[in-house]
């Protein structure tokens, strides 16, 4: 993912894998998120390398898909920008449906936004959003 989409040479880093079966079919789906910023999040901007990703990985008839639910990649230096670091903060069945939904939190330098995604729905991005911070 990270060659697709303009990063070549950077660090691979992944944070944590989660293995659970999300929708109680038994079959386990994958969760990996990776992070990588050379200036963490300390607000001196950002770098050419630099990536934020959540990704889950699960299987499709016969074939692993690769949904990438949040994806972050920096290919040019800019003090502007922040680094949006993502994390899965808990797999919780939200709406009573039976299946989890995967509730995600992005921290920037001084705010948070959460992300509920629902790996039922036809979309890659998050379902429901929350912004907290300056």
């Amino acid at each position: 993912m990270l060659k697709k989409n303009g990063l070549k040479d950077t660090e691979v880093s992944v944070d944590h894998v989660y293995q659970v079966d999300l929708d109680g079919d038994g079959g386990d789906e994958v969760l990996i998120f990776a992070n990588h910023y050379a200036n963490r999040l300390r607000g001196d901007g950002v770098l050419d390398g630099d990536y934020s990703l959540l990704l889950l990985r699960q299987l499709k008839g016969n074939q692993v898909q690769t949904v990438p639910l949040y994806e972050r990649y920096i290919t040019e230096d800019s003090q502007y920008a922040r680094a949006g670091y993502i994390e899965i903060v808990g797999l919780l069945d939200l709406n009573g449906d039976g299946d989890m939904e995967i509730l995600a939190r992005e921290l920037f330098y001084k705010a948070y936004r959460y992300h509920i995604y629902d790996p039922d729905k036809d979309t890659s991005g998050s379902v429901l959003q929350l912004y907290c911070g300056e």
